[in-house]
């Protein structure tokens, strides 16, 4: 029975929570309500719902427990941007600019064309959005857009949306880029229209990082787009209510002067120069203020000298107070935690130094996006460049690095175009691994956006270019896209046909002058040359002796290789039957190319693919597929290994192995389920879920037993062998041990960061954790004591011990799986899939092998002990879990196509496919006697196979 004190205190737990957050929202509006009956209305919620609170915390008290100690506070929304610009909005939150944007107001409201010069880091987009957008009347029409790769793609996107609705948008877009870049429609008419239709007196038309139009365009593009520009400017002098401004970076001011040249008003621009402190400290408290927040005493201080005098620091404030925001303590930003984050100076150095600590594998692949991403600057600073999803190789690392806060992705929402950059431009300037990687790669990237201008002007190289690319397409292979490869080659193909070209004509000239000759010579030259022939005939003849015994010594390698060849043929010959759904014939196609099993070569060399597709073609023939209408998160095995249950979103599926039938569906979760197990004696099942809870089940009747709470998402519930304890992992950090009949908390055990495994010892003595704080960790199960930890290069997604209690194999984000010592934590194998994440890794119920599942579509069975890989079981899409029948004969996957699947897996395949291969019939009587898993005559000749003695004819 599950006391009802732990029940009660639960509820008020849940209860105390919402009341907290509810108060918060209520103060927040009452702090910028002006109407005095809204503020009196709003300070009779704050009084009612602080009565509540009080209340709730009066009988928690009452119940012996002290509401601070387990409560989580809640944190207000963080009011900073981080390396973001502060958008339209976001206005409430910006502070410290109001100065410069009534400046800009009032040049916006006199000059039809104004500029916004600045630093890099210095704050434009923002005082643009959140500042002058926020203080222009409603009369004001404001249109914002950038050049990025296409700058008239970008400026139709912000215009088409007012203008136009529905289907006629896509056809718009569709034509109205080419037309502005050709001239054949103004853009002053295209303004003035959707300003008309907008109802609006005034048009302002923002065109924020300019530069990029010079580091990101053709030439052809820069000037189509200026003039375009111009002829805006030249009609807005006839009285048009539209305002043209341009923000850019101050080290390309003498671009934009030659731009545009007289057009440029020197009264209309303004110079964006580094805060004030008291512009800062109104930047840094404001906010923090505006929700509820303090900083402790000096801190404020602390942070403007921080600063200091250098201009551009601002994204490095911004990201700063972003992190402090996070640590929080009680509603207060702290010296400690300022000083933790590395302050102003480390704290975005630090977080992209932790991102590239988690990827140290990748290091590689991610420096190649980042170079990507840079404009290399001549003359100018380096820049960051939008570039589309084509240019980079890894576009999974790309969305992992934009979830790290490294980059943003963007999508075209009209043709799905996928483009990255860089998320601020402080990162090339203050983080020193790619600062590092820029000086080293400069000279080739350099280089290679000097091959792309090519490429657009489709110049094929020559001559001394040609030889420089040749040598970067040596050296710097793998970092060519296919297109570039492709035009360095047709450029060497060109020369190659040229200096055929030259050949000819050379040997044309050649054969006039012997004929010439011979004519000349008459019979004495014809006696010369036949005397020549018959020394090089000579010559030709020790030659071929030479090689001879050359052959004699490499004729059993090539032997060897042949047959290795040919096995992989075979191979090659299964997937194609494999995937014409004639799994016998794909089985006894991969026998032939394995040892032991082959009639032609018996003892051919061992290829991996004959027995990846023995094994493929096994479980077609004698697969179960159950399936389901979403993404399967777990598929495990009742202890009876009669049936196995299946868990998708919210639910549970119990399934009888042998019929395949659905037998029972567990239902009552209020969010997705994430993992489940059962009990040893397999009477129960316990389910872990999003909604912060895990539920023990009846196996039989699918009643709900008990419930045990968390304060976040529960990743996995497992039970203990002996059956008594029910272990928990979590995303508030915890994995905690209860009493599985009570309920009662035994333990709980602490991580650093999210627990996504918590499993038992065969002794029930211990748990293993795995964490994404990179580690797996063994616990005393009643003590909570840390016994020993194991350490990964990133996250660690499950932790599991073998039957017998030895080893320890962990799953991780760093792609692989490790089996440790338990006791003394020595690495005994690494399991390594491709670059794809590792999902789980589970040992069989002997403990011999281990499967593991990743999202690279496998599920993959090794040897414990060496790490040898044994099979693949191929899904069309990631897999998600895998786990052994009690007896050790099939496997079953769960699979991200909404798929589970049960697999043969014998411990000897080629033994066991010999067996259940059906006998053979043939009319041919070459095939008499032949064994059922062998090939017959007519399929040899069929799959091109070496003649055997049986199969000759008579």
């Amino acid at each position: 029975m599950i006391d009802p004190n732990q029940q009660r205190i639960a509820h008020l737990q849940e209860t105390l929570t919402d009341v907290y957050e509810s108060l918060h929202a209520i103060e927040q509006t009452l702090i910028s309500e002006n109407d005095p009956l809204n503020k009196l209305r709003y300070q009779g919620y704050v009084a009612e719902k602080k009565q509540q609170k009080l209340a709730f915390e009066n009988e928690l008290r009452d119940l012996g427990i002290d509401p601070s100690a387990f409560l989580k506070p809640f944190t207000p929304k963080n009011p900073y941007r981080g390396l973001a610009f502060f958008r339209l909005q976001d206005h409430a939150n910006f502070f410290g600019r109001e100065q410069i944007t009534e400046d800009l107001k009032a040049r916006v409201e006199k000059y039809r064309f104004i500029v916004l010069i600045g630093a890099s880091g210095s704050g434009k987009s923002s005082v643009l959005q959140a500042g002058l957008q926020s203080v222009l009347e409603d009369s004001w029409l404001v249109l914002n857009t950038r050049p990025s790769i296409d700058p008239f793609k970008e400026l139709s996107h912000s215009i088409i949306p007012l203008r136009y609705s529905g289907a006629e948008q896509d056809e718009a877009l569709s034509v109205l880029p080419e037309k502005l870049s050709k001239g054949v429609i103004s853009l002053a008419d295209v303004l003035e229209m959707t300003r008309r239709k907008q109802d609006k007196a005034q048009l302002l038309l923002i065109i924020d990082q300019f530069e990029e139009l010079y580091t990101q365009n053709t030439e052809s593009v820069q000037t189509a787009f200026i003039q375009c520009l111009q002829t805006l400017l030249q009609a807005t002098a006839q009285s048009l209510p539209i305002k043209l401004l341009l923000a850019y970076r101050a080290d390309f001011t003498g671009f934009v002067i030659g731009s545009f040249g007289d057009l440029l008003n020197k009264e209309g621009a303004l110079f964006l120069d580094r805060m004030s402190e008291t512009e800062l400290y109104d930047a840094i408290e404001r906010p923090a203020l505006n929700s509820g927040v303090q900083l402790e005493a000096g801190l404020l201080k602390r942070i403007v000298a921080d600063v200091g005098e250098e201009s551009g620091r601002l994204p490095l404030l911004q990201f700063a107070l972003s992190e402090l925001w996070e640590k929080q303590a009680n509603r207060y930003l702290t010296h400690q935690a300022y000083t933790d984050i590395g302050g102003i100076e480390q704290a975005l150095a630090k977080h992209a130094d932790v991102v590239l600590n988690q990827y140290k594998n990748q290091e590689n692949e991610i420096r190649r996006i980042f170079m990507q991403l840079i404009r290399f600057g001549e003359g100018t600073a380096d820049t960051r460049q939008v570039v589309t999803q084509t240019r980079v190789t890894d576009w999974q690392l790309v969305s992992e690095l934009a979830n790290h806060r490294l980059v943003i992705t963007q999508q075209d929402e009209k043709d799905a175009t996928c483009t990255v950059e860089l998320i601020h431009e402080a990162l090339i300037k203050h983080w020193q691994p790619l600062r590092a990687w820029i000086d080293a790669d400069r000279k080739f990237r350099v280089w290679q956006e000097g091959l792309r201008r090519d490429m657009q002007d489709n110049a094929l190289l020559r001559d001394t270019r040609l030889a420089v690319a040749q040598e970067w397409l040596n050296e710097r292979n793998t970092e060519l896209l296919a297109e570039e490869k492709a035009f360095i080659q047709a450029s060497i193909a060109e020369k190659q046909r040229e200096e055929a070209r030259q050949l000819r004509q050379k040997q044309a000239w050649t054969v006039a002058i012997l004929i010439f000759l011979a004519v000349a010579l008459g019979l004495s030259a014809l006696a010369m040359w036949k005397w020549q022939e018959s020394e090089q005939s000579l010559v030709q003849i020790q030659q071929k002796e030479l090689e001879i015994n050359q052959k004699k010594i490499e004729v059993q390698e090539k032997f060897t290789q042949s047959k290795m060849n040919q096995s992989r043929m075979l191979a090659g010959f299964a997937e194609i039957e494999l995937n014409k759904e004639h799994p016998i014939t794909a089985m006894r196609l991969a026998l032939e190319a394995l040892p032991n099993a082959s009639e032609t070569y018996p003892e051919r060399p061992a290829v991996a693919e004959a027995h990846d597709f023995l094994v493929r073609a096994m479980n077609r023939q004698h697969q179960g597929v159950f399936e389901h209408n979403d993404v399967v998160t777990t598929a495990i095995f009742n202890p009876d290994g009669k049936t196995f249950l299946t868990i998708v979103d919210k639910k549970g599926y119990i399934w009888n192995v042998e019929t395949r039938q659905l037998i029972m569906v567990l239902s009552g979760h209020t969010d997705g389920v994430r993992s489940a197990t059962y009990s040893p004696d397999g009477k129960r099942v316990v389910t872990a879920s999003d909604d912060k809870t895990a539920v023990v089940w009846d196996a039989e009747s699918g009643t709900r037993i008990a419930t045990f709470k968390h304060t976040d998402s529960v990743r996995s519930a497992t039970y203990s062998p002996d059956g008594k304890r029910v272990v928990t992992a979590s995303d508030d950090k915890t994995a905690v041990v209860w009493d599985a009949e009570s309920g009662m908390h035994i333990a709980t055990l602490e991580h650093t960061d999210p627990v996504w495994s918590a499993m038992y010892s065969p002794n029930s003595k211990h748990v293993v954790t795995a964490s994404h704080d990179s580690t797996a960790v063994v616990w005393d199960a009643e003590s909570g004591t840390r016994i020993a930890t194991l350490e990964h290069g990133n996250f660690v997604m499950s932790a599991m011990y073998s039957p017998n209690g030895k080893y320890v194999v962990t799953a991780s984000v760093d792609n692989t799986a490790v089996v440790w010592d338990a006791k003394s934590g020595t690495r005994i194998a690494t399991l390594k899939h491709t670059k794809e994440v590792l999902w789980s890794a589970t040992f069989s119920s002997d403990g011999k092998r281990v499967v593991t599942t990743s999202l690279d579509k496998t599920a993959v069975v090794w040897d414990a002990e060496s790490g040898t890989r044994i099979a693949t079981l191929q899904h069309t899409y990631g897999v998600t879990s895998a786990t052994y029948s009690p007896d050790n004969s099939h496997i079953v996957t769960a699979s991200g196509n909404g798929s589970a699947r049960l697999w043969l897996v014998p411990p000897d395949a080629i033994a066991y496919a010999k067996t259940m291969l059906p006998p053979r019939y043939s009319e041919d009587p070459r095939d008499a006697g032949i064994e059922n898993f062998r090939l017959t005559c007519a399929e040899r000749e069929r799959f091109f196979l070496d003649e055997i003695p049986r199969c000759r004819r008579q």
